[in-house]
């Protein structure tokens, strides 16, 4: 598990004040999960890969030269509807205990029930369309006893609707090292011109 930075201070009424002490290692780093610390991560690693496919086709013009130097040489025609694809691909490395991996079953939350407990439904909007898994042979530290252990895998999912713009449909991947607490999302806020442009 990453080392917990101290948390040295604390807000308050608007202001910064020095706290009394540093606050105990297990509450340090609140987004932190905490389990066994023989059982680390030395490697998870999750990237998602989305593909929108708007299926337009280029085709070029079969006036003569002359003709189509007016109205350009190329003519743009859409076959279909826009489909998108998501690919995760998702690595795992732990000693000890053997890695958790990403559930391709997608949830989503709808809210707090009972307890505050959170209130999850299946995903319907992503549809699984291939899983591939692919398990490491296991080795062990220089103990000679603790194994280490080596998970990876692909997920791959069309979407029943895509967004009109493909950022609205992108998250960003968690390690299960942290608590899921954080806005994932991408906003479209992100897109900014003069970058490729």
């Amino acid at each position: 598990m990453p080392e917990r930075p101290p948390i040295l201070g604390a807000v308050i009424g608007g202001a910064a004040t020095a706290a009394d002490e540093f606050i105990k290692a297990s509450d340090q780093g609140g987004q932190y999960e905490t389990g066994d610390p023989a059982a680390i991560y030395t490697d998870y690693e999750v990237r998602s890969c989305y593909e929108k496919d708007r299926h337009i086709y280029m085709m070029p013009v079969t006036s003569p030269e002359e003709t189509a130097a007016l109205d350009g040489t190329v003519a743009f025609v859409q076959l279909a509807m826009p489909t998108l694809i998501w690919i995760a691909d998702w690595t795992a490395r732990r000693q000890k205990e053997k890695p958790e991996m990403p559930d391709p079953r997608l949830i989503i939350a709808v809210g707090l029930g009972q307890k505050g407990l959170l209130v999850t439904i299946p995903d319907k909007n992503w549809v699984l369309l291939d899983d591939c898994y692919e398990a490491a042979q296991y080795t062990l530290l220089i103990d000679g006893e603790t194994p280490v252990w080596r998970l990876s895998g692909t997920y791959v999912y069309g979407h029943r609707k895509p967004a009109l713009l493909t950022v609205d449909n992108i998250t960003f991947p968690r390690s299960p090292e942290f608590r899921n607490v954080i806005n994932r999302r991408v906003a479209t806020t992100s897109l900014k011109h003069n970058i490729i442009d």
